[in-house]
């Protein structure tokens, strides 16, 4: 039976249950579908029975575009390039420095669900509204 321990940078630590009653740990890299090159994945947390995975992606262009205000999801109403606008403004103000690019910022982050990881090709979800918001 394989046990997954959370390591840094989404490297995973493989518990193997040997003949013995000694552990061995291997390193494994997640693949490329969890650790990708464009934003930096945070966090991970593995279930108790070692069926999932949670952790933090920032700065992913696929990431949750509600902007609330005042009730209203500005996502919904604004053109592309007045939401980023607007989310640079809102950034810049949690900040109290400008943030250039928006979408790579600190604050863009979702939280995202990795299953089926033993699989040649793990299935990783981004957890809907209302956990990321």
């Amino acid at each position: 039976m394989k046990h997954i321990i959370p390591a840094i940078a989404m490297v995973c630590l493989v518990l193997t249950s040997g003949l013995s009653q000694q552990s061995w740990y291997k390193l494994e890299k997640l693949s490329s579908s969890i650790n990708s090159d464009e934003s930096h994945e945070l966090r991970p947390i593995v279930t108790r029975d070692g069926s999932c995975i949670y952790f933090t992606k920032q700065g992913s262009e696929d990431f949750n575009h509600v902007l609330q205000e005042g009730g209203i999801d500005l996502s919904k109403y604004l053109s592309d390039e007045e939401y980023i606008l607007k989310l640079k403004e809102v950034y810049s103000g949690l900040s109290g420095v400008e943030e250039e690019n928006p979408i790579r910022s600190s604050f863009n982050q979702d939280i995202w669900l990795v299953n089926q990881f033993d699989s040649n090709r793990p299935i990783v979800k981004r957890l809907p509204s209302p956990i990321n918001n």
